[in-house]
């Protein structure tokens, strides 16, 4: 133990929460270092790196004609390994170059449907960064941990974490997952909700940008005592000219229903199979709401109205997952215990060789 302590102050440690959305970087004694969207822009003939992260999102739509922007993560996996792996390398040359002078410890959280294929991707992308020793650590157990539900009471907790591309509804102690269930619907999906919403009802067609920024401005889970409206452009479906109009946040939580009727079925299909003395726990602890799809108007009321039980957000619920896998970072008893090691080098000190910057 004593050996583990002395090693843990020598080794840095870096957990990472790669989301279809954004990606988030945690290094040990730092906190959280990086907060950026998923997304990669590239030349379209040389491959070569042109930004990464929020500086790519800012091309969407308007993209020179040489340039392509890319999403490499897909409900919460690596859909483009080669992307993937550039965009990783990139963010962490930008943001925690200096962590990896020494032997690195990487904790990368991942959905519990991820396949043993999508697992090994992952894998290989965090070593392509210069980690010696990487533990892949079910995202909700890690939000469950970085809403600091599982440090207060020894009974079972319910955690639903509506991240970008995935929703994970865990149930967990301490000693680890009771039950799991994993929906491929969440935020991008409740993105999507409004542009379909708006292309039908309205004839309307605006992009993912501008539905995202109704979501923030309008989004609800249940109707508001006061129906306020936003104005919004977009591109006519009849006669292809630009068209602005007011849109309700009624019409928003009518778009969103279906979205978070399917997720609330699903914490309910979890609840439902467990054994009764899980069920009792979860009846007095609640269930508590983690991710950035948390973060819509009255989710917790909605909860509490279907489900019947007590419904709470994480207080940094974007940063549940990061901070949880994080502090496995110091804990490395719970690390061994809740994750599965994959350890391919032998331990020595890592240099990560010069990387051209992104631009």
């Amino acid at each position: 133990m004593w050996w583990e302590s002395i090693r843990n102050f020598f080794v840095s440690g870096v957990a990472i929460d790669l989301g279809t959305a954004n990606t988030l970087i945690y290094s040990r004694g730092r906190g959280i270092i990086l907060n950026e969207p998923s997304a990669i822009a590239v030349n379209k003939d040389t491959g070569r790196v042109v930004c990464v992260g929020r500086e790519a999102t800012l091309m969407l739509g308007r993209e020179p004609y040489d340039t392509v922007v890319h999403r490499p993560m897909k409900d919460g996996t690596i859909a483009d390994y080669d992307l993937a792996e550039k965009m990783l390398r990139t963010f962490f040359h930008n943001a925690c170059r200096r962590e990896y002078r020494r032997y690195c410890k990487l904790v990368v959280s991942i959905p519990s449907s991820a396949t043993q294929t999508e697992r090994r991707a992952l894998r290989n992308a965090a070593h392509s960064v210069g980690a010696n020793k990487v533990y892949l650590i079910d995202e909700g157990l890690a939000a469950a941990m970085g809403a600091e539900v599982m440090l207060r009471s020894p009974h079972a907790q319910l955690l639903v974490d509506i991240g970008g591309g995935t929703t994970n509804i865990t149930i967990a102690t301490m000693t680890g997952i009771i039950a799991s269930k994993s929906l491929e619907i969440a935020g991008t999906r409740m993105t999507q909700d409004i542009i379909e919403y708006l292309h039908r009802k309205h004839k309307l067609v605006v992009d993912e940008q501008t539905a995202e920024q109704i979501k923030i401005n309008l989004g609800a889970a249940i109707e508001q005592d006061r129906d306020v409206s936003m104005l919004v452009a977009g591109k006519s479906l009849s006669n292809y000219k630009i068209r602005e109009m007011n849109i309700l946040q009624s019409e928003v939580v009518e778009a969103l229903d279906h979205t978070l009727s399917t997720i609330i079925e699903g914490v309910r299909q979890v609840i439902e199979l467990s054994k009764p003395a899980v069920a009792v726990d979860i009846h007095r602890t609640g269930v508590t709401l983690a991710g950035g799809g948390s973060l819509l108007r009255d989710l917790n009321r909605r909860f509490h109205l279907e489900l019947g039980l007590p419904a709470q957000r994480a207080s940094h619920p974007m940063e549940a997952v990061v901070t949880g896998a994080g502090m496995l970072l110091d804990r490395p008893e719970l690390l061994k215990r809740f994750a599965g090691a994959d350890l391919v080098r032998n331990e020595e000190w890592v240099d990560v060789p010069d990387m051209p910057a992104a631009g």
